[in-house]
């Protein structure tokens, strides 16, 4: 599920069903099964739509911004689970579009894909902000790290890198790394 960066590579250079295709293509490094595949597909749907929508509505309401980017990539994604009907069960709750009056109860974060993709999904269209989108996510308990990462960068892309928590920032171990990590693959995505 941390497929984000594939998205971020892809969103503004392919269509919906290219980016499905690449990230169902990255996703057999580590993730071979097919929903492990359409759940990476799915993610890098919604990432791409908020990337899109983000630079043309800045300055929309988030939940709604949040939904729509969902239900855009949602219908994107019933044209690729067609051709999987052994995989469409399992991903009705998200596709069904009710994902968000979920009782937190049902919420489930112990790693499985499709309970982190719910989680996230989740946890993205419950908070009004990035640091609650985050908190909720590690509030869940269970793999708090692989959903609180895609929850927070949902969030992160939905709310934008100022919205991100300064302190949490500042205590990161070996931020200069990451700071030039990030310089590396933005002047790599920038470049082509």
């Amino acid at each position: 599920m941390r497929i984000l960066p594939v998205a971020l590579r892809f969103a503004t250079q392919t269509t919906p069903p290219e980016m499905a295709a690449l990230a169902m293509r990255a996703s057999t490094i580590t993730h071979a099964h097919p929903r492990s595949q359409l759940a990476c597909a799915y993610l890098c749907l919604v990432a791409q739509q908020i990337i899109a929508e983000t630079s043309t509505n800045p300055a929309c309401d988030t939940r709604t911004l949040a939904t729509q980017c969902i239900n855009t990539a949602t219908q994107h994604f019933q044209t690729l689970i067609a051709n999987h009907p052994n995989e469409r069960p399992h991903f009705e709750r998200l596709t069904s579009g009710d994902i968000a009056n979920a009782k937190i109860g049902s919420i489930e974060s112990d790693g499985y894909v499709m309970h982190t993709l719910e989680a996230a999904f989740w946890c993205l269209l419950n908070n009004d902000t990035c640091d609650e989108t985050i908190l909720s996510a590690v509030n869940l308990g269970g793999d708090t790290d692989t959903t609180a990462c895609v929850a927070g960068g949902l969030a992160g892309l939905l709310h934008g890198s100022d919205a991100i928590n300064s302190e949490w920032i500042s205590a990161l171990p070996r931020r200069d790394e990451i700071d030039r990590l990030i310089k590396n693959f933005t002047t790599a995505v920038l470049r082509t």
